[in-house]
C-alpha cells in the first residue's frame, strides 16, 4: 500500500474512532435528562446494543426487499408500455398434459 493509501486510512479509522466516542459522549449526556428512577442501567443498556443493531437490520433488509420489488414491478410495467405488450417479461406457461 502507498503511502498515500496509509494516510487515507489514518483519516478514515481517526474519523470512524472519533464518531464512536462523540456518539458515546452524548449518549451519555442524554441519559442525564432522563430521571434516575426511570434509567435504565448502563451495563443493561450495552447488553441489548446487539439485540437493537440485528433488529435494525432486520428492518432495513425488509425495507430493501420491499423497495427492490417495488422498483422491478415499475420498470416491468415501463418496459411493457414501451413495447406495447402488456404480457412482456411474463414466464412462459408450462405445458398442460
Amino acid at each position: 500500500m502507498s503511502a498515500t493509501g496509509r494516510n487515507i486510512m489514518k483519516v478514515i479509522l481517526g474519523s470512524a474512532l472519533g464518531a464512536a466516542i462523540a456518539a458515546g459522549v452524548n449518549h451519555l449526556a442524554r441519559r442525564q435528562d432522563i430521571p434516575p428512577e426511570q434509567r435504565v442501567p448502563l451495563t443493561e443498556e450495552i447488553k441489548g446494543v446487539p439485540v437493537r443493531v440485528r433488529e435494525r437490520w432486520e428492518r432495513a433488509a425488509l425495507a430493501g426487499d420491499a423497495a427492490a420489488a417495488a422498483e422491478e414491478a415499475r420498470l416491468r410495467q415501463l418496459f411493457r408500455e414501451k413495447v406495447d405488450d402488456p404480457t412482456a417479461l411474463t414466464p412462459p406457461q408450462s405445458p398442460s398434459r
